[in-house]
């Protein structure tokens, strides 16, 4: 893992080190990598194409040579029981007469359909041939006793098939016998009085298998051991039977059928299994020869790929070389380097952007010297800005002291009110728990009471879980001050009320009066946070806009107009960090409009 971690690393290094190996590298990637993907991608896709067709053709095939393997014997079958119930021919075979003409016609008369695939004939109980429907000699026997005729008596309702790889006894004639099916014949008592067979023989598979069968392909026929009972030439020279039985049988997996595909289906009920071995379209050899005609186009284009890099390196080289130095002249201060403008192309185009960029730079400086200078006087006016607030909150706390002294104490609580907004306003902290602000508005309250003789009744509403709350400050009064000046003013009497609630992820702090309402203009823009070109009511587009600074446009005002009169206007506000801890519902998802 280290080594290749260090070849790597080297690899890299090798190619960062000249501009014409990156430009190299950037080729391969861009046109070598891609064809050589594309093509073995190609050859997998043509390779999975043809298997898949390959494997259609082979199912077709290996279905309609099982079909007519299966029909025929059906028809072996078929004859055999309607042979098997004829009452003379169980006569004759009990007293074991040969040459019976009835018999004879019988049998060629029921077999007319499957003689043409196998031989038929008429044995007596001690399997002795007394009638065939081929050319041979009567008097010919098979063992009784054991063979296709033990197993014919022993399962007597039924046809029994005996597959062998090569003919035996005595009743073979020239041809190859590679298929006997048997059938016991008894009298009316249940005793076996004689067999019917059917020979198939290898001529016979031959005229029915191989003649619809592409040259290309094979057929197997194998018995229930996967002996070779029949095989097309090519297939019997590869031994493919000995193949299927060590891979059935062997304990390690047995043999591989290299180099072709096979397909097996059992013949109905006989014990033999139809294999179709085929010839695959895509062969091993096929494949080769494609990825070298892949890997060829790839050296070829990777030739092409490296003059390619050289000439466009050269071309490259020197006008950044030319940049290279300049760029060293500006990284020592000299502003005043410029390139020549010769090329017209890209390259043209970055030297132009780099004499604009350093002269745009060397303006940028100068502005920025100027801009300090501007700034450090702007400081030193807030700070003397800084001594209006402090001086004007020294002197109301010196008219209190002066209004308690003469017993006037309406003048007292105003300086005191008025000094405790002021000292807010002007403390260097941003936020402020929702207690203070609430506090901040009861003093304001208190004044206007003063001012208006308590014509306006205030009620104040906060829950003792909220009071820790942090909100901006100065947010909550600026809206009671605007319902006492714009809501309450043509009224000789009205009331506010101020209440703050939590709902789900969401601070609502609102302010209602019972004044004479909102105007439909105000109402628009409040709702639609449009404060361009606004005169008047100040308090409440700052406030708006503040808390949207801080929270985003999912927060701020609400304005309503309640069924009873008057106006509503709601502040939503994300529950945010207190000083204790996290609080539950911290803003992450944004307050929906409450109505």
């Amino acid at each position: 893992m280290r080594c290749n971690r260090l070849r790597r690393s080297r690899i890299v290094r090798y190619l960062s080190g000249s501009f014409r190996r990156k430009l190299l590298a950037s080729f391969i990637a861009i046109s070598v990598v891609p064809l050589v993907l594309c093509g073995f991608v190609m050859i997998t896709v043509f390779r999975q194409k043809l298997r898949q067709e390959n494997h259609t053709e082979a199912m077709e095939e290996i279905s309609q040579e099982c079909e007519l393997l299966t029909d025929q014997m059906g028809e072996i079958s078929s004859s055999m029981a309607v042979l098997q119930g004829q009452e003379i021919i169980q006569r004759r075979l009990s007293r074991k007469i040969s040459g019976d003409a009835e018999v004879n016609g019988l049998l060629y008369e029921k077999t007319q359909e499957a003689r043409n695939f196998a031989r038929f004939d008429l044995l007596d109980a001690d399997g002795v041939c007394r009638y065939t429907t081929g050319q041979r000699q009567n008097g010919e026997s098979l063992p009784a006793y054991f063979g296709i005729l033990r197993m014919a008596e022993e399962q007597s309702e039924s046809m029994a098939v005996w597959a062998c790889r090569i003919g035996s006894g005595s009743m073979e004639s020239n041809a190859e016998v590679r298929i006997r099916c048997a059938r016991a014949v008894q009298d009316e008592n249940g005793e076996t009085v004689g067999y019917l067979t059917a020979t198939v023989t290898r001529e016979n598979l031959e005229r029915l298998l191989a003649a619809s069968l592409p040259s290309r392909d094979g057929i197997l026929l194998v018995n229930r051991w996967y002996e070779e009972v029949y095989a097309t030439t090519t297939v019997h020279q590869l031994d493919a039977a000995s193949a299927f039985h060590s891979a059935l049988f062997a304990a390690d997996g047995g043999q591989e059928l290299e180099g072709f595909e096979t397909y097996a289906r059992p013949v109905g009920d006989t014990g033999l299994t139809l294999i179709l071995v085929k010839r695959p379209l895509f062969d091993a050899a096929m494949e080769h020869a494609m990825r070298r005609l892949v890997l060829l186009f790839a050296a070829i284009s990777l030739s092409v790929c490296a003059l390619a890099s050289v000439k466009v390196s050269q071309n490259f080289t020197k006008p950044i070389l030319v940049m290279n130095r300049a760029m060293e002249e500006v990284k020592k201060g000299n502003l005043a380097v410029r390139i020549s403008e010769g090329r017209t192309d890209e390259l043209g185009q970055l030297s132009s952007s780099f004499n604009a960029m350093t002269e745009r730079i060397g303006q940028n400086l100068q502005e920025r010297i100027e801009n300090e200078k501007r700034l450090n006087e702007v400081r030193i006016a807030m700070m003397q800005a800084q001594l209006n607030p402090h001086f004007l909150y020294n002197t109301l706390d010196s008219i209190k002291w002066l209004a308690k002294a003469a017993g006037v104490p309406e003048i007292v609580q105003l300086s005191s009110k008025l000094a405790k907004i002021l000292r807010t306003a002007i403390s260097g902290e941003p936020m402020i728990t929702l207690a203070e602000e609430f506090s901040l508005s009861e003093n304001y309250a208190r004044i206007q009471n003063i001012r208006f003789a308590d014509k306006f009744v205030f009620t104040f509403s906060l829950p003792a879980s909220l009071r820790e709350r942090k909100i901006p400050k100065l947010i909550l009064q600026p809206i009671v001050e605007n319902a006492c000046i714009h809501g309450l003013e043509e009224s000789d009497e009205g009331t506010v009320e101020v209440t703050a609630a939590q709902d789900d992820n969401c601070l609502i702090l609102t302010v209602t009066d019972s004044g004479s309402g909102i105007p439909e203009d105000m109402f628009v823009r409040i709702n639609t946070h449009n404060w361009e070109k606004i005169r008047g009511h100040l308090g409440l587009s700052n406030v708006d806009r503040i808390v949207r600074m801080h929270y985003g446009d999912h927060y701020g005002l609400r304005a309503e107009r309640p069924v009873e009169g008057g106006t509503r206007i709601r502040i939503l506000l994300p529950l945010v960090e207190t000083e204790g801890g996290k609080q539950n519902g911290s803003g992450d998802t944004p307050c929906t409009d409450r109505g």
